[in-house]
């Protein structure tokens, strides 16, 4: 324990977790979590001396407000931990603010205005089972779950029941997922494509399936951060791969009639160099023709580095095989980047089809983005098509393929094998 120059007392970690555990009345007390935004920005931009020393005019204002007796603990680095009697707990948020405008000024003269603060408050009475670190982590992760991170204010959030029932469903599903990636319980389900003129299947996407032990299907959109967080998407990814391939020489083999199955290749797969080996030595394992597989591609990617989407497509392509654009129209795109990399199929984003009957302008859009992708040796997907109004109007202006609920849903492989063998030829 020591005393800073304006006679407030900083308690370190273990002794501010001794007053913890003696707080009376305990749900009057909230405990807050603060650190300075973007900090490591203005360290790169100045030097830790500097840093170091707007840190302790900081740390001054933060005592400003605390009467002898509250209880304050710097962690080190940008972070701070106050334990404040709840009456005491606004004052403290509302002078923080206010310094959003005064700013700070160092011994030799300089003046920040600009240094906001992210707080995140965990409430004693909403968690009285809680103990000193429980609240700390529970602070914290109120802190960084806020979604101003890049507001230009300070600002703060209450960790709530709500939010703790989906962090400890999260943590149960982090588990579950590793668990299914082992036991290799993931599912492939594959969704047809028709012929814009046929209207015959000509063609699938395998999309991963999950399923809990009852039967329920998990939201992808659940669980795949999770997989991309820990790494296991690079596994998933090639699992499916093999189950697709799997698939296509089993039908062969039955001399059964089969189509070509694009396959979602995430970020993370091919981060490292030399990706398409892996896969290679996946597809070396079975005796099917390279145009069964194509390879798709999130836009996103152009967005981060063109020049790694360009060398990704040179590399599916020396490996035989054709590469697809999905989400093309998602909000990302460049036609400067489509010129420079040649891609074979473009697949519209469902997003351009919202409501087109409501909103004239949303076809006016897409008639102009089909008439541009007509002058590039491009096949054309409409993705996400959910009702007649939009599959005649992209059968009518030239749409190669259709993708979506209106025709077929995701499916089994096995029933996929099915309907293709029935319709015969596309």
């Amino acid at each position: 324990m020591k005393t800073d120059n304006n006679g407030t007392v900083l308690y370190n970690r273990s002794e501010l977790q001794a007053v913890f555990s003696q707080l009376q009345p305990r749900e009057e007390y909230s405990l807050l979590h603060f650190n300075v935004k973007k900090f490591r920005y203005f360290l790169g931009r100045y030097d830790h001396e500097t840093g170091e020393e707007l840190l302790q005019q900081i740390l001054k204002t933060f005592t400003k407000g605390l009467k002898k007796g509250q209880y304050l603990l710097y962690t080190g680095g940008d972070d701070f931990i106050f334990l404040i009697h709840e009456w005491r707990k606004k004052k403290i948020i509302d002078e923080l603010i206010q310094r959003d405008y005064e700013g700070y000024e160092l011994k030799d003269s300089r003046f920040f205005n600009n240094v906001f603060f992210s707080m995140g408050v965990c409430r004693l009475r909403d968690f009285p089972e809680a103990d000193f670190e429980t609240c700390c982590l529970y602070a914290w992760l109120a802190r960084i779950t806020s979604n101003e991170h890049e507001k230009k204010s300070s600002d703060f959030k209450f960790f709530t029941r709500k939010q703790l029932q989906e962090f400890q469903m999260r943590s149960q599903l982090e588990v579950k997922t590793v668990e299914a990636c082992r036991k290799e319980t993931y599912a492939v389900y594959i969704q047809p494509k028709v012929d814009a003129k046929t209207l015959k299947i000509c063609g699938g996407e395998a999309l991963l399936r999950w399923f809990d032990e009852d039967g329920t299907m998990i939201p992808l959109s659940l669980f795949l951060p999770v997989l991309n967080e820990n790494s296991y998407i690079r596994y998933v990814d090639q699992m499916v791969f093999e189950l697709v391939c799997k698939m296509i020489q089993e039908s062969i083999q039955k001399g059964m009639k089969m189509v070509p199955i694009s396959f979602n290749l995430s970020k993370a797969s091919f981060e490292d160099e030399p990706f398409m080996q892996e896969y290679m030595e996946v597809f070396q394992q079975f005796d099917i023709p390279k145009e069964y597989i194509e390879f798709e591609l999130l836009e996103s990617i152009s967005m981060d580095n063109s020049d790694k989407l360009i060398k990704v497509v040179d590399t599916i392509h020396k490996a035989g095989f054709r590469c697809a654009l999905d989400d093309f129209g998602s909000g990302y795109s460049s036609m400067s980047v489509l010129a420079r990399v040649p891609i074979d199929i473009i697949k519209l984003d469902r997003s351009l089809f919202q409501n087109p009957y409501r909103d004239i302008d949303n076809f006016l859009i897409v008639d102009g983005l089909l008439d541009i992708l007509h002058h590039f040796p491009v096949q054309i997907v409409a993705e996400g098509v959910e009702d007649e109004t939009v599959a005649e109007h992209m059968r009518q202006h030239g749409c190669d393929m259709i993708q979506g609920f209106y025709y077929y849903r995701p499916m089994p492989m096995d029933e996929f094998q099915r309907l293709i063998a029935e319709q015969g030829e596309c």
